[in-house]
């Protein structure tokens, strides 16, 4: 157990880093960090998927921090700082907080100081684990921290910035076992109100999450698969009522019936409506949802509480933001919310006045959906350019058949190209031998699909697939992604159906034995690599197979 003492040391430390700014550099040691993280795991490991928090009169609820310490500082300061010393005074190491804590997520990604934020709140979970709980949100996902992001630094990156390239693997490493070990929801009320419950995550639910039995028996120990309940708990966003809510009486009706819609924006999961968050609230005796994930101006957003025939006393669904200004562009209100006997309150971070200050809306949407694609589920989007890939071959093997037919009715002139050279032209467009030299019309188009710099995504895509985590993937892995991936694309209703085609098993079979070049029944990441690689860099002066 780490000491308040402790603590409160690495609270001051941390004070004088963030004053000095030099974001740069590490605000604590790589073996301080590592040492935080090992000691949060063993916490977090030995919690179930679904935490009950209820002990206490008064639960404060932190929202997504993205490696943003001024404010991770400033809830210190405003909320536990005198609760600290007084624990401190007591000097009894089983002291614990008068309060609950409870994190939603998303400690890391896109802010300067991910390192210090994950070993602060670990620090903080490590000095009084039965008070403070860490949930899992998607940024805590080695495909999220192997991103590259148009503003601000991944995890990932900030790591090789500041403990070097030889360390970078061994703090991933470990990082990564802290991120398998949070805990997925909480349901938490006062103890002097119990019947005040809120379910706490990270995204929400869907249609795939039956209720928190669901939730309970997932293997949470691994990488978030791109489909079910592990990933949606994580991804999944409420449907936006604000339109709805100029809807004529009908309309309005409508809107409240919808349980589901597919989430392309994120490019995994759902958006869920009124119609499932009643029905889930109703089963587990819940009052309401809060949840993270999204940025709302003001901190935090409240859906479906006008139902224009009543107003409810809790907002079904709350969204909270706790990382201000979010990437240095989105202008927005960073907050926290406290849950006791009196019901639920918002608190600006800095300040309960800055809840009302005014927001530039059109700027904030602007930032909004610049940063769009950077929120995108990492898998989807390297999945998105190879279905893409796909689609540019099956278009080019259907021209240069057409381009047969019309060859083979011509008038033959001198020497002109056979059928049989056309058709092997075709089949060599189409991946059976090597590229013909029509692919090459198609190369600057190709070359759009994958940057430099995204095998880091292709390895997460790899780390994603490695559902056993042996470090190579079987047949078996491969045709569960298949079909999460058909299953995904029938659903948001994106397939092309002209040129979609169902792998079966057999399919996947060839696929293997294309990637498994030493013949060992494995794919390692070095074969997955450079059978991706084929197709995606494509290179006309280095003519290779494609599938």
């Amino acid at each position: 157990m780490v000491t308040v003492v402790e603590l409160r040391e690495l609270v001051r430390s941390l004070k004088e880093y963030d004053a000095r700014g030099e974001f740069e550099c590490a605000g604590l040691s790589q073996e301080r960090a590592v040492e935080l993280w090992k000691v949060a795991r063993a916490r977090c490991a030995s919690e179930p998927n679904v935490v009950h928090v209820h002990d206490k009169p008064r639960v404060l609820v932190v929202g997504d921090l993205h490696g943003q310490l001024h404010e991770l500082l400033q809830v210190f300061e405003d909320q536990l700082d005198a609760v600290l010393e007084e624990c401190e005074a007591a000097d009894d190491p089983d002291h614990a907080l008068p309060l609950n804590i409870v994190f939603l997520g998303d400690y890391v990604d896109r802010g300067p100081a991910s390192i210090e934020v994950l070993a602060l709140v670990s620090c903080l979970k490590a000095t009084f684990p039965t008070s403070v709980t860490l949930l899992r949100g998607n940024h805590e996902t080695r495909g999220m921290i192997a991103k590259t992001y148009k503003e601000g630094l991944s995890f990932g990156q900030e790591i090789v910035l500041k403990f070097g390239e030889a360390a970078a693997g061994q703090v991933v490493e470990a990082a990564g076992e802290l991120f398998d070990a949070f805990s997925l929801c909480a349901i938490v009320a006062p103890n002097t109100r119990p019947r005040l419950r809120f379910m706490c995550c990270h995204g929400g639910i869907s249609h795939k999450i039956k209720g928190l039995d669901t939730l309970a028996e997932l293997d949470r120990f691994s990488e978030p698969p791109l489909t079910g309940a592990f990933c949606d708990v994580l991804w999944s966003d409420p449907i936006d009522d604000t339109e709805a809510k100029t809807y004529k009486d009908a309309q309005w009706e409508e809107f409240l019936e919808i349980d589901f819609l597919p989430n392309p924006v994120r490019g995994c999961s759902y958006f869920y409506g009124y119609d499932l968050v009643k029905r889930f609230l109703e089963k587990h005796e819940l009052v309401g949802i809060i949840r993270g994930h999204q940025v709302p101006p003001k901190g935090y957003r409240e859906y479906y509480k006008d139902l224009r025939t009543r107003e409810l006393d809790f907002a079904p669904c709350v969204t909270l933001f706790s990382a201000s200004n979010y990437c240095g562009t989105y202008g927005n209100i960073g907050a926290v919310m406290w849950i006791s006997e009196h019901g639920t309150a918002v608190e600006a971070i800095g300040g309960a006045e800055k809840v009302e200050a005014v927001v530039d809306e059109s700027e904030f949407r602007m930032a909004e959906k610049k940063d769009a694609t950077n929120e995108r589920h990492p898998g989807w989007n390297t999945l998105r350019r190879l279905i893409d890939i796909k689609q540019r071959l099956g278009t080019l093997h259907k021209i240069t058949f057409q381009e047969i037919q019309r060859q083979s009715s011509l008038p033959q002139k001198g020497a002109p190209r056979t059928v049989a050279l056309l058709k092997a032209d075709a089949l060599a467009s189409s991946g059976d031998d090597i590229l013909s030299p029509s692919m090459s019309k198609v190369h600057s188009a190709l070359s759009e699909s994958f940057q430099e710099g995204d095998d880091k995504e292709i390895q997460a895509l790899f780390r994603s697939l490695d559902k056993d985590n042996n470090g190579s993937l079987s047949l078996e892995e491969l045709v569960q992604f298949i079909q999460s991936v058909q299953q995904y694309d029938e659903e948001v209703g994106c397939a092309d159906r002209e040129q979609q085609h169902q792998i079966t098993r057999d399919d996947a079979a060839v696929m293997m034995s294309r990637m498994d070049t030493n013949k060992d029944g494995q794919v390692d990441i070095d074969e997955f690599i450079a059978y991706i690689g084929e197709f995606v860099v494509l290179r006309p002066e280095q003519p290779t197979s494609v599938s």
